[in-house]
Order: C-alpha cells, then structure tokens, then sequence
C-alpha cells in the first residue's frame, strides 16, 4: 500500500466515537421505526384498504424497486423492525407474500382456506416465520452455511430446497431447545428462538452488504443473534422487504414463485406469471457460485463446454480476451447478494494473435492456462478431448479461418 493509499484510508476510517454515534443515530432512525411517509403516488399503488391481496396481481420487484427507490438509503434500513402491519409497507407486501389479516373474513363461509381464510401452501410459505427467513435466505443467496451439503436433499429444485432449509432450521431449533423451548415460544416467533444462532449469519451478511444500522447497538453477530431470537417475527418480515426493495432477487423472492395458484382470479395474472417465470428460469439456469456445487459433475460439464463453444465460435480473433470474457467474467454478478444475472460483455479490443495457438483448441497457452486455474485441470483436458474428438470426426471450427 502506497502512503497516499495509507492516508486516505485513514481519513475515510471512522473513529469509535462516529461509530458510536452512526450506531445511535441508526437505530433511532430506522431499526425499529423508519421516519418516512408515502407520498400520494406510491399510495396510488397500493391495494385498496380492507381488500383481499389476492384480487389484484402483485407487482414484479422491478415495480417494487422503481416504487421505493427515493426512500431505500445506504446505513439505513426502509423499514423497521415495529413496521410489520404498516400501511406504507403494502406494495412490497403484495410483492413478497400474502397478508394475513387482509385474507382472514369473520364470516367462515367466505374464507378461501381453511386457515382462516388462507390455504395450507398460503400459511406455510408466507405465515411461518421460518419459511419467510428461508425464502429470503435462499433467493438472496445470503451465504454458503444455508446450501444443503448433500445433492439428494432438495433436490426437486428452488421450492424443495426452500422447504428443507426451513426443515433443517426448524429441527435444530427443537433439538438445541430440548423440544420444549420451541413449544411454548409457539416455534420461535414469541420471546425466545433456539435456532438464532443459526439464521443471525443471514441478517449480518446483509447488514454489512448495505451497512444498515445495529438494533442494540451491539457489534455484528451478537447483535443480529439477538433481533432473531427475541425478534424474528419482526426480523423476518424486515430482511425479505429490504432485499425486495433493494431488488435482490432470486427463485423464491416473490409471490408467483411459491403461491402462483393464489392469483387465479386477478385480472392480467397469466401475463404476470409469464413474465415471472421467464426470469426465474434465467436465473436458475445461471445460479451464483455457492449453489453450482450442488450440480453434478457431467451437468457441470456439459454447461461449461456449451460455454467453450459459443466463445470458440463467436470470433476468431483475440483468443484469450473472448476465453476470458465468456469464462472468467460469468463468475461476476451484478449484485453481491440475489440471483442476479452476470455482467456479461463483449471483448473491448480485438487482435489476430497465433502465438503459441493450439491449431485444434484454438487457445493460447495463456488462456487455457486461465481456465485451468478457475476450472481445474481436469476441466481443461476433458474440454479439450472433446474438441478433439469433434475435430477427429470431421467437425468443422470456425477457428480454422484465423490459421
């Protein structure tokens, strides 16, 4: 590190005393109550009051985002831990989940299930406390503690393995309380959550992504392990707005993913749902590093090499450059947390090179040397036995324009 480097990170370093005070400020301003009203075209937006959620199509959490976008702030949170049931919460509400008490009806002939006015799949994927923190957990991808390590286990995509993170969660929990802790904290939502230790990681890791504001003014950790075993109903309810609202998204994040059968009725749902499941579908085909283990290895393969080949096609010009930008780059994100697709872009500089070329690969040792060091060895010579293959049986390559 240079001084000028030294100097200025010692400048921009807060001191104990800002820290103290940032934290102070932060919980007084948003960690338990957000200090912002709705101003009338976000109320246009909102369901009309008293009215069923599930009468009207929720919106995309492009719409979500665009509609909070002047009142989501860095080191603050949107809304705070006491704001479960306002009202300037609805649009984001409609986005992530069914209400409960919009969907409950005195009169029990005019309940559309039998929980209270809610269907089963209704009250477990947006009721349970537990499966909201599992729902916001997985489509943030909100860390690697929280991806099943065995490929059996959830392995009928994004909806079982939300319901086995939420299993896992709810049996430790029982098993650290003895079984009877849960019982009279009716499962962790009232007074006392055995499995905090657990879920407090998920809302520390998305604290310090967006530097939101401590709610005991405790550090990291320790303060998160106590909103979540004294608060996670309120916890839960929090962290799924603020990723929906800062557009973290991922399969599970929004309504249509785990209850598109609710909407039935609304007016333009079946475009709605279309338009949902063309982008949960791009970012399952593309998940974030942390779940790509999951994938077996010829899959890994066969995704990989598709991958080679449309780099190897695409220009016959520049091979480390196009190598790099198909390969290297499809590890970056547009966002640190969610399922968001890759920044993907095309080479910037274009160069006939045939330096030390494979006539068959068509890589440069320098660029196979790259996809040896991100892949592994043994990628790097299946691949290129496949091209060679390929090669042997007649296969034209584009690549043997440029040689």
């Amino acid at each position: 590190m240079s001084e000028t480097d030294g100097e200025t990170a010692a400048t921009t370093a807060p001191t104990i005393g800002e820290w103290i005070w940032d934290s102070i400020l932060g919980v007084v301003t948003s960690s338990w109550i957000s200090y912002w009203s709705p101003e009338p075209e976000l109320r246009k937006k909102f369901p009309k009051r008293h009215s069923d959620f599930r009468d009207s199509t929720p919106p995309s959490i492009d719409d979500v985002v665009e509609a909070y976008k002047s009142h989501v702030k860095e080191k603050r949170w949107t809304f705070g831990l006491l704001e479960m049931w306002n009202p300037k919460a609805k649009y984001v509400k409609h986005a992530v989940h069914v209400p409960c008490w919009d969907s409950f009806r005195l009169n029990p002939f005019a309940w559309r299930g039998v929980w209270f006015g809610r269907t089963w799949n209704e009250c477990l994927f947006t009721g349970f406390r537990q499966m909201r923190w599992a729902r916001a957990t997985y489509s943030g991808a909100l860390g690697k503690e929280y991806v099943m390590p065995v490929y059996e286990v959830g392995r009928h995509g994004y909806l079982s393995d939300i319901r086995a993170l939420f299993g896992l969660y709810c049996g430790m929990s029982c098993v650290l309380s003895c079984g009877i802790g849960q019982v009279f904290s009716l499962c962790g939502n009232l007074g006392c959550n055995f499995g905090a230790w657990y879920s407090c990681h998920s809302r520390e890791k998305l604290r310090r992504r967006y530097q939101l504001p401590s709610a005991f003014c405790l550090p990291p950790g320790i303060d998160d392990f106590l909103v979540h075993f004294f608060c996670f109903y309120c916890s839960s309810h929090q962290e799924m707005r603020e990723l929906a609202v800062r557009g973290v998204d991922g399969p599970g994040a929004h309504i249509l993913d785990v209850c598109p059968e609710s909407y039935e009725k609304a007016p333009g749902i079946a475009k709605a749902m279309e338009e949902r499941a063309a982008i949960r579908n791009s970012m399952i085909d593309r998940p974030p590093d942390i779940f790509k283990s999951r994938v077996p290895y010829e899959s890994t393969r066969r995704a990989l090499m598709a991958r080679l080949e449309q780099g190897f096609h695409s220009t016959a010009v520049n091979t480390y450059d196009t190598v790099k930008q198909t390969l290297l780059l499809q590890r970056e994100s547009c966002n640190a947390l969610g399922w968001s697709p890759a920044c993907s872009k095309a080479p910037q500089i274009q160069t006939m090179k045939r330096t030390q070329s494979d006539p068959i690969i068509g890589a440069t040792t320098k660029a196979r040397l790259e996809v040896a060091n991100v892949y592994g060895p043994c990628f790097l010579r299946a691949s290129e036995d496949a091209l060679r293959e390929e090669a042997d049986s007649g296969a034209s390559k584009a690549w043997s324009l440029a040689f």
